[in-house]
C-alpha cells in the first residue's frame, strides 16, 4: 500500500468515525402503536391513525413506536423521505415479514429508524432502485438489510446493523453502494450471491460469527477500505466463480479463518493489510489468474499459500510487492537459470528450469518451498520451518535437494507425481509427516534418496530393485522410513515406522512379507501400488491419518492377522484391487472400516469354523452355531454376515478380536423368566465385562443369581468379568399374594374362611352363604364396603375380605290350635290358643295374642306363655281368652318378635281368626220345636212317595227355609 492509498484509507475511516460519533439518534420512548402502516401510492397513510405524519406527502415522520406481527411499514410511494425521528419499528420475527418494505420503490430515503425483530429488517425487492437507507439501527432481525432480485443503485450507509442472523444480504442485485456501516455481531456479516458491480467500502465488519464478507458467483464488486476484524470465519471469501472483483485497502485482522480465501478467477487483491488471522493471510484454492499487489501479510497462521496443489491453480500474478512478515513473495513462473534472492519470505518455482534456492529461511507459509513442473533446480541448505508443507515437489523431476533442514511443518518433504529427484543429507525433524512419495504410476516413485537423509534422527531407506532380502533391526539399522520399488522376495519385520507419508511403501514389489511391524501415526500405514502376491501379517497398523492399508492396482495379496485400528480415513482402501484375502484381522474403530471402489472384489473370510475378521462396528449377535448359523448355541461367530458392499462380504464375522483368550459363560434360568443375553452358552474375550439382565415373566419376580453355584445376590443387571469359564443361573419366583377370608358367626363363604395364596393377577370369586334365618349384608374388602355377591377379588396385593350377615327374617308362626273349637264355645267358657313359632336366626323374643270383641276396632293384648317343650328353633306358645256371654263374636291374631327386631303376624290372611259364643235356648221351647219339625218331615215324605217325580222339582220353600235356619 503506497503513501497516497494509506492517506486515503485513513481519511475515509476518520470520516466514518466522525460521522458515526456526530450522528445521534433521537430515541423516543412511548407507548407503541400496533399494526402495519402503509404509505400509499397517492401519499395517504393507511390506517389514518398510524403514528406517521406528513404535511407535503414527501416527508413522513414517525410520532410513536410501531409494533407489528406482520410487516412494519410498507412503502408504496416513490420519491419520499421516511424519518423515524428516533422511534422504533418492532416485529415478532414472523416469517417473511419486513420492518420496512421498499419492494419496487425508487428514490426513497429511510433514516433515523430503529428496526428490530423482523425476518427482513429493510427489504429491497424486485427492482428497488436509487433508494437511500442511512443512519438506522437495524438489530435482531433474520436479515438486517436484504437486496433481492435486481435491486440496483441503492445506497446503504451509516447504519448500525448488529445481532442479526445475516447482516447485509444481496441476491442478484447490482450497482449498490454500501459504506460506512457498522456490521457487528451478526452470524454472517456480508453475503453476496449472484450480485455484481456493488461497492462495499469503509464499513466496520467486526465480530460476526461466520464470514466477514462472503461472495458466491458474484463478479465485478469493489470491496475496499473496510475494517474486517475478529470474525469467526474467513475475513473475505471468494467462492463459486466470483470473478473480476477488486479487494483493496482493507484491514483484515484477527479473523478465525483465512484473511482472504480465493477459489475464483481474475480477481485483483491489492493494498490490503492481513494480520493475525488464524488461517492463511491469503489462500488460493482452485483459482486462476488472480492478481496480488502490495499486500502485507504478518503473523497469520500461514501467511501465504495454496490449499490445493496442481499445475494450473498456481498460475497467479503475484509479485514481490507482496510481503510475508516483511519479506517478499517470489512466485517464479517460467524462469530459468537464476538464483532466488536471499530476502525471500516465500518461494514457488512454477514451470521453471535450473533455479537455485540456497540458504533461505522460509517459514509460516502454506509451503516453505514449492516446485511445480520444475526441473534441474537446486534446493540447498535451506531452513524450512513452521509451514503447512515444508518442501513440496509436484510434477517436477531431476531436481537436487541437498542439506536442507525441514522442521516443525505438517508435511516435511513431499514428492508428488515427480521422478528422478536426488535427496542428500536432508534432515527432517518433528514434522507431523516427515517424508513421503506419492504417485499414480510406478515411474513417479523412481527417486534417488540415499541413507544420508533422516527423519527424526532415523534413516530413510528408499530401496530400488532389492531381491531376496530381510529388513529388520539387525540387518538395517535405525529404520525411520522404508520404501521398496521394483523389489522381490523381501521380508520386512519388527520395525517401528511412524510419522511419515507412508509407514511402508511397496511399489511394483512382489512375493514379499510385511510382518510384526508397528506402523502408526503416518498419513498412510501400508501402501501398495502395482504389487501382488505379498503377505501382510501380524502388524499393528494404527492411528494413521489416512487409511491403514492402501491397495492400488494390487491383486492377490494376503492381509491377515493384523490389528487395523483407529485410522482416521479408514482401515482399508481398495482401488482397482481384487482377489486379495483378508482374514483374521481386527478392524477396530476406523472411521470407515473398508472403502472399496471401482469393482474391487476380495475375500473376507476363511470359511466355517475358521471365520473371517473382527469388526468393531458389527451389530449382529451370536445365538447360533454351524456353517449356516442355524443350530442352537454360541460359537464366537456372528449369526449374520458383515456386508461391506455387494461384492465384498465377510460371511463369518468374529464376535471378538482374533487371538484374544476367550471363555464361556453358560446362562440358565429357573421357571419364571429369561435373560439378556438369552440362556445358553456364550463366548467372550478375556477381560470382557458381560452385563446380564434377568427378565421375569408376568406374575413372576427375579429372586437372585447363582454364579458358579454361589448366591451372589439380586443386583439386576449384573456384570460378570470373564477371566474364566462361568455358569450363571437366574432364579425366579412367582409373585403371590394372600387373601384372608373372614365371616361373622351367621354364615360362611365359598371358599371357606381361611388364608389363601394366589399368583399375582389371579381373579378370585368369593360367595357369601348365610345361615338359615340370616341373609348376606355386605363385604369389607380391606376396609372398603362392597355389596356384590359373589365378589371378585383381583390379587394384585395382599387382601382381607370379611363377610357380614344379618337376621332380617321374621319368625314363622304356625296355624293356631283353638280349644274348644270355634263351633263349640259355650258362653263364658275360656278359650285356649296354642301356636308353634319358629325362628332360625336370633331367636324368639316374645309372642302376643291380640283379640277383639268389635271386629278389630280395639284389641286386647295377651302375652303368650312358652310351653316347656324342648326345642331350639320351634317353640309352642299358649294364651287363654276369657269366656264371654252367648252370641259374642271374638276375633284374634298372633304377633311374634325375634331378638333381631323382626316381627310377623298370623291373622288368617287379614281376616283374623274368629269364633262365636253359642246362644242359650230355654228347654220349654226345644221339645215343641222338635215335634213340629218331625211332623213336617213325615208329611213331606208321604207326598213324595205317591206323587210322580218331576225333574228338577225343588223342595218347598218353607222346608228350605227351615233347613237353612236349622243350620244356623
Amino acid at each position: 500500500m503506497d503513501d497516497l492509498e494509506r492517506e486515503l484509507s485513513g481519511i475515509m475511516f476518520t470520516l466514518f468515525l466522525v460521522g458515526t460519533l456526530t450522528f445521534t439518534f433521537n430515541i423516543q420512548l412511548g407507548k407503541a402503536w400496533t399494526g402495519t402502516v402503509y404509505i400509499r401510492a397517492d401519499g395517504s397513510i393507511d390506517p389514518s391513525d398510524a403514528p406517521i405524519i406528513t404535511y407535503d406527502n414527501v416527508t413522513y415522520t414517525l410520532t410513536d413506536n410501531i409494533t407489528s406481527s406482520g410487516d412494519g411499514i410498507v412503502v408504496e410511494r416513490d420519491n419520499i423521505v421516511v424519518d423515524g425521528a428516533g422511534y422504533t419499528v418492532q416485529g415478532t420475527m414472523e416469517w417473511s415479514s419486513s420492518g420496512i418494505d421498499l419492494s419496487y420503490r425508487s428514490n426513497v430515503t429511510i433514516k433515523n429508524v430503529g428496526i428490530k425483530r423482523f425476518w427482513f429488517g429493510i427489504e429491497f425487492f424486485k427492482y428497488a432502485r436509487n433508494n437511500n437507507v442511512s443512519g438506522n439501527r437495524i438489530i435482531n432481525n433474520n436479515i438486517g438489510a436484504s437486496l433481492d432480485y435486481e435491486s440496483f443503485s441503492n445506497t446503504l450507509s451509516m447504519n448500525n446493523i448488529t445481532n442479526n442472523y445475516r447482516g447485509v444480504y444481496l441476491y442478484e442485485s447490482s450497482s449498490n453502494s454500501i459504506f460506512m456501516n457498522s456490521i457487528t455481531n451478526n452470524y454472517e456479516g456480508f453475503e453476496l450471491w449472484g450480485s455484481s458491480s456493488n461497492s462495499i467500502f469503509c464499513n466496520e465488519i467486526i465480530k460476526n460469527n461466520g464470514f466477514g464478507i462472503y461472495l458466491s458467483s458474484s463478479d465485478n464488486n469493489n470491496i475496499s477500505l473496510n475494517n474486517i476484524t475478529e470474525n469467526n470465519g474467513d475475513g473475505i471469501r471468494l467462492s463459486g466463480s466470483s470473478n473480476y472483483n477488486s479487494i483493496s485497502g482493507n484491514n483484515i485482522t484477527e479473523n478465525n479463518g483465512d484473511g482472504v480465501d480465493i477459489s475464483s478467477d481474475n480477481n485483483n487483491i491489492f493494498g490490503n493489510s492481513l494480520t493475525n488471522n488464524t488461517g492463511y493471510g491469503v489462500c488460493f484454492l482452485t483459482a486462476h489468474n488472480n492478481v496480488l499487489k502490495n499486500n502485507s501479510m504478518v503473523d497469520n497462521g500461514y501467511n501465504f499459500g495454496f490449499e490445493f496443489i496442481s499445475s494450473h491453480c498456481t498460475l497467479q500474478d503475484v509479485d514481490e510487492s507482496n510481503t510475508v512478515n516483511g519479506k517478499p513473495i517470489y512466485l517464479i513462473v517460467s524462469r530459468r537459470d537464476m538464483k532466488v534472492p536471499s530476502d525471500a519470505g516465500y518461494v514457488a518455482l512454477i514451470n521453471s528450469y535450473n533455479i537455485t534456492v540456497k540458504g533461505l529461511k522460509l517459514e509460516n507459509n502454506g509451503e516453505g518451498l514449492l516446485l511445480i513442473n520444475t526441473t534441474n533446480s537446486k534446493i540447498t541448505n535451506n531452513n524450512i520451518t513452521n509451514n503447512y508443507r515444508g518442501i513440496f515437489l509436484y510434477s517436477s523431476k531431476n531436481n537436487s535437494l541437498f542439506g536442507n533442514k525441514v522442521t516443525n511443518n505438517v508435511n516435511g518433504v513431499q514428492l508428488q507425481y515427480s521422478s528422478g529427484n536426488m535427496l542428500r543429507n536432508n534432515i527432517m525433524v518433528n514434522n507431523r509427516f516427515n517424508f513421503g512419495v506419492q504417485g499414480y504410476k510406478v515411474s513417479n516413485f523412481f527417486q534417488d534418496v540415499d541413507i544420508s537423509n533422516t527423519v527424526d534422527g532415523k534413516t530413510i531407506y528408499y530401496l530400488l530393485n532389492l531381491d531376496s532380502a530381510t529388513i529388520n533391526r539387525s540387518t538395517y539399522q535405525n529404520v525411520g522410513y522404508l520404501a521398496l520399488v521394483n523389489s522381490f522376495n523381501v521380508t520386512v519385520e519388527g520395525l517401528e515406522l511412524n510419522n511419515n507419508g507412508q509407514g511402508i511403501l511397496f511399489i511394483n514389489t512382489t512375493n514379499s512379507r510385511i510382518t510384526n511391524n508397528n506402523i502408526a501415526v503416518n498419513n498412510l500405514g501400508v501402501y501398495l501400488l502395482d504389487s501382488y502376491n505379498n503377505n501382510i501379517l501380524e502388524n499393528n497398523i494404527t492411528e494413521n491419518n489416512g487409511f491403514g492399508v492402501h491397495l492400488e492396482y494390487s491383486d492377490n495379496n494376503n492381509i491377515s492377522l493384523n490389528n487395523i485400528t483407529n485410522n482416521t480415513w479408514g482401515g482399508v482402501y481398495l482401488f482397482y484391487s481384487s482377489d486379495n484375502r483378508f482374514c483374521h484381522n481386527n478392524f477396530i474403530n476406523n472411521t470407515d472400516q473398508v472403502d472399496s471402489s471401482y469393482g474391487s472384489v476380495n475375500t473376507w473370510d476363511d470359511g466355517y469354523p475358521s471365520g473371517g475378521n473382527y469388526w468393531s462396528d458389527y451389530t449382529g449377535v451370536d445365538n447360533y452355531t454351524g456353517p449356516y448359523q442355524d443350530e442352537t448355541g454360541s460359537d464366537g461367530i456372528g449369526d449374520t454376515p458383515y456386508v461391506i458392499d455387494e461384492n465384498n462380504v465377510d460371511h463369518y464375522p468374529l464376535m471378538y478380536p482374533y487371538g484374544a483368550q476367550t471363555y464361556k459363560l453358560t446362562i440358565t434360568t429357573t421357571f419364571g423368566g429369561t435373560t439378556i443375553p438369552s440362556p445358553g452358552t456364550h463366548i467372550y474375550a478375556n477381560g470382557t465385562i458381560v452385563e446380564v439382565t434377568a427378565i421375569p415373566n408376568i406374575n413372576c419376580s427375579f429372586a437372585y443369581w447363582l454364579l458358579d453355584g454361589a448366591n451372589i445376590g439380586s443386583t439386576n443387571p449384573i456384570d460378570v468379568l470373564m477371566t474364566a469359564n462361568h455358569t450363571l443361573q437366574a432364579v425366579f419366583t412367582q409373585t403371590t399374594f394372600q387373601l384372608t377370608i373372614l365371616t361373622t358367626t351367621d354364615g360362611t363363604t365359598n371358599p371357606l374362611p381361611d388364608t389363601y395364596t394366589y399368583v399375582n393377577g389371579t381373579k378370585v370369586s368369593v360367595t357369601a352363604i348365610p345361615n338359615t334365618g340370616f341373609s348376606f349384608a355386605c363385604w369389607l374388602l380391606d376396609g372398603e364396603n362392597r355389596t356384590e355377591n359373589p365378589i371378585t377379588v383381583v390379587m394384585d396385593a395382599n387382601h382381607t375380605l370379611e363377610a357380614y350377615f344379618v337376621d332380617d327374617i321374621p319368625p314363622e308362626i304356625g296355624e293356631p290350635v283353638q280349644d274348644p273349637p270355634s263351633d263349640n264355645v259355650q258362653p263364658y267358657q275360656n278359650v285356649t290358643i296354642r301356636v308353634n313359632v319358629t325362628d332360625y336366626g336370633a331367636g324368639i323374643r316374645n309372642v302376643t295374642l291380640w283379640y277383639s270383641l268389635n271386629n278389630g276396632t280395639s284389641w286386647t293384648v295377651l302375652n303368650m306363655t312358652e310351653l316347656p317343650i324342648p326345642s331350639n328353633i320351634t317353640i309352642t306358645y299358649e294364651a287363654l281368652i276369657p269366656g264371654y256371654e252367648n252370641c259374642t263374636w271374638v276375633s284374634y291374631k298372633i304377633v311374634a318378635y325375634d331378638n333381631a327386631g323382626n316381627n310377623s303376624t298370623k291373622d288368617n290372611n287379614g281376616y283374623g281368626y274368629k269364633y262365636h259364643v253359642i246362644p242359650e235356648f230355654p228347654s220349654a221351647i226345644i221339645l215343641p220345636l222338635f215335634i213340629v219339625i218331625s211332623v213336617i218331615a213325615i208329611v213331606f215324605a208321604k207326598k213324595t212317595r205317591y206323587k210322580k217325580p218331576k225333574h228338577s222339582q225343588s223342595s218347598p220353600s218353607f222346608l228350605r227355609y227351615s233347613v237353612s235356619q236349622s243350620k244356623m
